[in-house]
């Protein structure tokens, strides 16, 4: 019969006596503590109250905040008077302004962490508003007109903890160092360092980064310069991107870019990641921007692609810029080009960066053994009036054998960890009057500072253009990328590791990790109950751009280009869970196996037609394209096996095998047409057309 983990249906199963009572709700209070910690920008910032109240009691005052908002308050009423009388006129102030008034005169202080709210005389408090609350330093950035600049970055300077501002320009974020320096950088403007000194306000007035007005850029299909352009289009070059050391191309671009918010699903290096452009567009469909890579629509994971391979992108975020991909627009597009090779002689660069990953500014540090019991002797005491309580009274039947051997756990500890990191590029690079070409190799190994953690990556790139003539060259961009997620093994769980007793077992009598340690009382399942489980993630992946131009010297301006694109993925992932991991155990062994191969081409006829006439400049741009995918998916999970050594590979010989596959087909044919028009650079014109037939 399987166990039940459920933390909540065994904390309110505990039996009534009051020690146990006590118990249950420091295991409450600590679970909801510790994450509440972790949560992002507080609540507290951003709420507004308004209260007009005379003479009236602090526990009445304490009830009309709660009705007005989601906060709520834990104090001890024996060493918080909340009798007193108080009389409040506040009118649209945030908590903390109201707190003080509240408590003003007395020793009573506060620690807010998310919508909790802990009241209690200040001596109490004093350590742990030093670990769990540094001085918050809050902001509006505006630009030079006074608007505000969504997505600007905003760190440590010599650290990786940052933040980035909200839509209305505003940004908190937690400093422990007075002597600390606040770095705001963002794409288009002057970066700003500021000296935080014992400042909690620091609003900011970015100044522009002055651009050449005849940059060229990509707009879709094209370029254009941008003092012709009439839609909303952010770019940023190979120069903007290589002072940063991101080895991948969307961390490269977070908080740099105006409207570009870029979250990942979790810690983990080679975590997929979600791009929003301007915010959510939809409840229910996606809301992921189309992604163009040298002209050929790209799906799938950003990881695969080496930023240092990358010449420039363009963000097309308003309809005008983007309508020229149709439908698939509706969320903004992201064009991404890779570099070419120049005329001149040959270039050959090598870059190597080898770094050590830790947790900056670490602000959890759980109990150890002597803190533990302290901890909850104070706890008995204020709820008993007991002092120097028995630990022995109220441990678990584990964390007394702990206790009684003098063995304490670091369960955090154990789980994170430093980590070296390494990223080598050798590129190579030149050309001829006829040919150019560009051709690197990558290696990435990034291990995480969560145990068995981490990402690798082997990548290989060949870009060639050459000229037959006068009116025709050929081309082609090539790729191939094999990536590994994880290091064989399951992650162990950082937030179960945070909840763990000091005092709770590690391991068995057998030396094996134990799956609950402090069982049979409290299921808090170890982080390492499945670390000897495998887990195997890999994915290939090739892509192919070939392409033709063609410019007939009869019709100055005219050129026609056919371009031809091809995407392989394969991704294999394979994970078993031996009869002796947590999750084995309750099936006799367990083995899950998954395949999914995409494939997916393009096809594009486009015909450019650009010339003046006088202070006239007309662009005309057609194209007729088709594409189409195929994705096939294939899953497999057995369970009872006879023995654990031939893992997840063979799994005919299990007692139960439950098999599924997909495959999806769609097809797309596509019409679209531009014309750009300028009179005297002054007055400019922009005109689309796109018609898409889709089947699937």
């Amino acid at each position: 019969m399987k166990k039940s983990f459920e933390l909540w249906e065994y904390v309110w199963q505990i039996s009534s006596l009051k020690i146990i009572k006590i118990m249950r709700n420091i295991l409450i209070l600590m679970f909801l503590t510790v994450f509440q910690v972790f949560a992002n920008d507080s609540y507290s910032q951003s709420t507004r109250l308004t209260l007009d109240v005379n003479n009236v009691s602090v526990e009445n005052v304490l009830n009309a905040i709660e009705d007005q908002s989601e906060f709520y308050f834990l104090c001890n009423k024996k060493l918080v008077d909340i009798e007193r009388k108080v009389s409040i006129q506040i009118e649209n102030q945030n908590i903390n302004d109201i707190l003080v008034q509240v408590f003003d005169g007395t020793d009573v202080d506060y620690m807010i962490i998310d919508r909790q709210i802990v009241l209690s005389p200040g001596e109490y408090l004093t350590e742990a508003k030093s670990l769990l609350q540094p001085r918050t330093v809050s902001g509006t950035i505006t630009d030079e007109n006074g608007d505000p600049l969504p997505g600007l970055s905003v760190f440590i300077k010599g650290t990786t903890q940052g933040t980035v501002t909200n839509l209305e320009g505003e940004y908190t974020i937690q400093v422990e160092d007075e002597s600390a320096v606040l770095v705001y950088s963002y794409i288009g403007y002057l970066t700003q360092e500021i000296e935080i000194g014992n400042q909690t306000t620091i609003d900011i007035t970015m100044e522009p980064d002055i651009i050449g007005i005849e940059e060229v850029i990509a707009v879709g299909y094209g370029t254009q310069r941008r003092t012709d352009l009439t839609g909303s289009i952010i770019s940023v070059n190979s120069e903007q991107l290589e002072p940063t050391l991101n080895t991948n191309l969307l961390k490269t671009l977070q908080g740099g870019v105006t409207g570009l918010r870029i979250t990942q699903d979790n810690f983990e290096p080679g975590a997929s990641q979600e791009i929003r452009i301007r915010g959510e567009n939809s409840l229910s469909a996606s809301n992921a921007p189309l992604i163009i890579l040298d002209g050929i629509p790209y799906e799938g994971d950003m990881n695969d692609i080496n930023p240092s391979d990358i010449e420039s992108v363009s963000i097309l975020k308003d309809a005008s810029s983007a309508a020229i991909y149709g439908a698939r627009s509706a969320n903004g597009v992201i064009l991404v080009n890779t570099k070419q090779g120049r005329k001149g002689r040959l270039m050959i660069d090598f870059n190597s960066s080898v770094g050590i990953a830790s947790v900056a500014n670490r602000s959890i540090h759980p109990l150890d053994g002597p803190g533990f019991v302290e901890f909850i002797q104070e706890h008995i005491r204020q709820e008993t009036g007991v002092s120097g309580s028995d630990p022995l009274d109220w441990m678990f039947a584990n964390e007394k054998a702990q206790y009684q051997a003098g063995t304490t756990t670091d369960w955090l500890d154990l789980v994170l960890r430093s980590a070296i990191q390494q990223d080598h590029v050798l590129s190579i690079s030149g050309g001829t009057e006829q040919t150019s070409y560009y051709t690197s190799v990558g290696y990435l190994d990034q291990p995480g500072i969560v145990e068995k953690s981490g990402f690798d990556r082997i990548t290989l790139r060949s870009n060639i253009r050459h000229s037959l003539s006068d009116w025709l060259s050929l081309g082609s961009n090539l790729q191939y990328s094999v990536s590994n997620h994880g290091e064989g093994g399951i992650v162990p769980s950082v937030s179960m590791a945070i909840i763990q007793s000091p005092y709770g077992k590690f391991r068995d009598d057998n030396g094996e990790y134990t799956h609950f340690p402090m069982y049979p009382e409290v299921y808090f399942s170890s982080p390492f109950a499945n670390d000897n489980a495998t887990a195997d993630d890999q994915r290939k992946r090739a892509l192919i751009n070939l392409f033709a131009e063609i410019k007939p010297t009869f019709i100055p301006g005219l050129s026609y280009k056919i371009n031809y694109g091809a995407d392989f993925q394969n991704n294999k992932a394979g994970t078993y869970y031996p009869t002796n991991s947590l999750t084995g155990s309750q099936y006799g062994g367990r083995a899950i196996v998954s395949e999914t191969d995409n494939f997916h081409w393009t096809f594009e006829n486009i015909l450019t037609y650009l010339n003046d006439f006088g202070d006239h400049h007309i662009g005309i741009t057609g194209l007729y394209s088709r594409e189409a995918t195929n994705n096939e998916w294939t899953n497999v999970d057995a369970n009872g096996f006879v023995n654990d050594d031939n893992l997840y590979h063979y799994m005919n010989s299990a007692d139960t095998k439950d098999l599924s596959t997909t495959l999806d087909e769609f097809s797309l044919v596509s019409l679209m047409g531009r014309i750009n028009y300028d009179f005297s650079k002054k007055y400019l014109l922009t005109v689309t057309a796109r018609r898409d037939g889709y089947s699937g």
